[in-house]
C-alpha cells in the first residue's frame, strides 16, 4: 500500500496549513483558556511510558480537574496507574466540554514535575479545535449511546480480531491519536466519524479515514518524522477505553479510500496503523465523570461555558504574526473583531459546520 512520505505529497492531498488556523495558537494560557480548564471534566492525554512506548488515555473525572498555576503551568492529580517518565517529557492534552457544541481545547507541553500524587506540565502551546470531529461522531448524542451494562475488559490482547476488541471497534465513532515529531514534541488529535468507521485490515493492522479538517494535519506531519502512534477509542455509553499503539503512516490507496466512502465521497487519505499493543480497560475518569449520563451532560451544559469561537477570534487578533498583517486585510480584521466580541455562537457558524459535513456525505 503506497505510503505518503513527503510534505509536498501531504500538501498535494490536504493543502498547506491555513494561515489563520496557525494564528489561533497561543503560547500561554490566557483568561479564556483558563476559563475552559475550569469547567472541563476530562481530557485525552498523549505521552510515552518509561519504555518509550506511545500511549493515549483519558484523565480527569470532575470539572476543573486541571489547575492553572500560572499562564504557563498546569497541574492535576496523578492517577495511580499513569506511567509517566521524565525521560520522555513531551505530553499533549485535549480537553472536552460535554454539553457544548463540540469545540475542544488542545494543550501541548513538557512534564515539569512528576510526584506520586501530582503532575505538573509546562505549557508550550494551546488552541481551540473546531467542532467537526465531535459533530461527525455524534459523541454526546443520545442516539449513539450504548445502553447495555454487560461489558467486559481485556487487559491484554494479541489480535484485533479478539471478540471483545472487534466488538468495541465496531461500536466506536471516535478516537484520539497521539503522535510525536522529530524533536519529540507531542500532539493529541481527535478523529470522529460514523459508528464502525475503523477498517480492520488483518489481525494486526487497522485503517482510519482522514477526512477534511483544519489543514494543520499535525498527526500526518508528525508521522513523516516519527512513526510512533498511540490511540484511544471511545464508545458512547461505555466506561472503558480501547488503547492501541504501534506505528502508522498515511496512504492515498484508492481501493482503501473507496471502501471508506460516504455515499460517493471517499476520504482523501487514510491512516494505516500497524498494531503492537492492545488493551481494553475500565477508565476511572469516564466512570467518575458519568460522561454519557443525560443528567451529567445537562449539568455540564449549565456551567458558564465561554464562547469558544469568540476565543479563537480573540487569539488570532492577539497573535503577533497576525497583528503585523492586520492592515493588509481589513475585511478579515473586521470579521474577527466582531466575532471576538460575540457572547453567543453565531447561527451562521453552525450552518457552515453543517454544510461542510453535508458536503462530505454526512
Amino acid at each position: 500500500m503506497r505510503r505518503i512520505t513527503t510534505v509536498s505529497e501531504v500538501e498535494a492531498l490536504i493543502g498547506s496549513p491555513n494561515e489563520l488556523v496557525l494564528m489561533k495558537t497561543v503560547t500561554s494560557l490566557d483568561d479564556d483558556c483558563q476559563a475552559i480548564l475550569a469547567i472541563a471534566p476530562i481530557a485525552g492525554l498523549g505521552f510515552r511510558d518509561p519504555a518509550g512506548q506511545p500511549q493515549t488515555t483519558i484523565i480527569g473525572g470532575t470539572a476543573g480537574f486541571v489547575r492553572a498555576e500560572s499562564a504557563t503551568q498546569i497541574t492535576f492529580d496523578r492517577p495511580s496507574t499513569l506511567a509517566l517518565s521524565e525521560q520522555y517529557p513531551s505530553v499533549s492534552l485535549l480537553f472536552f466540554l460535554p454539553g457544548t457544541h463540540g469545540e475542544t481545547l488542545r494543550v501541548n507541553g513538557q512534564l515539569a514535575e512528576i510526584t506520586p500524587s501530582q503532575v505538573t506540565i509546562a505549557v508550550e502551546e494551546a488552541f481551540v479545535h473546531c467542532a467537526k470531529c465531535i459533530l461527525r461522531s455524534k459523541l454526546f448524542d443520545a442516539s449513539t449511546t450504548i445502553t447495555s451494562s454487560n461489558f467486559s475488559t481485556q487487559p491484554s490482547a494479541t489480535s484485533l480480531n479478539d471478540p471483545l476488541i472487534s466488538q468495541f471497534l465496531a461500536q466506536s465513532p471516535f478516537v484520539l491519536l497521539s503522535s510525536w515529531d522529530a524533536n519529540s514534541g507531542s500532539d493529541t488529535s481527535p478523529k470522529g466519524d460514523r459508528i464502525g468507521f475503523v477498517r480492520v485490515l488483518d489481525d494486526q493492522t487497522l485503517a482510519i479515514a482522514d477526512r477534511k479538517g483544519n489543514q494543520r494535519a499535525d498527526t500526518v506531519r508528525n508521522l513523516l518524522q516519527s512513526a510512533q502512534i498511540g490511540l484511544a477509542f471511545l464508545v458512547p455509553g461505555r466506561e472503558e477505553v480501547l488503547h492501541i499503539n504501534g506505528t502508522g503512516y498515511l496512504t492515498d490507496d484508492l481501493a482503501l479510500c473507496a471502501s471508506m466512502a460516504l455515499g460517493e465521497k471517499p476520504p482523501h487519505a487514510a491512516f494505516v496503523i500497524e498494531v503492537q499493543h492492545i488493551s481494553l480497560q475500565a477508565n476511572p475518569a469516564l466512570q467518575q465523570a458519568k460522561l454519557w449520563d443525560a443528567a451529567s451532560q445537562a449539568a455540564q451544559a449549565e456551567l458558564p461555558t465561554p464562547n469558544l469561537l469568540a476565543i479563537v477570534a480573540r487569539h488570532i487578533t492577539k497573535n503577533k504574526q497576525y497583528a503585523a498583517q492586520a492592515a493588509l486585510n481589513q475585511e478579515v480584521d473586521q470579521e474577527l473583531t466582531f466575532a471576538a466580541s460575540e457572547t453567543s455562537i453565531s447561527p451562521s457558524v453552525r450552518q457552515a459546520y453543517q454544510q461542510s459535513l453535508t458536503n462530505e456525505g454526512y
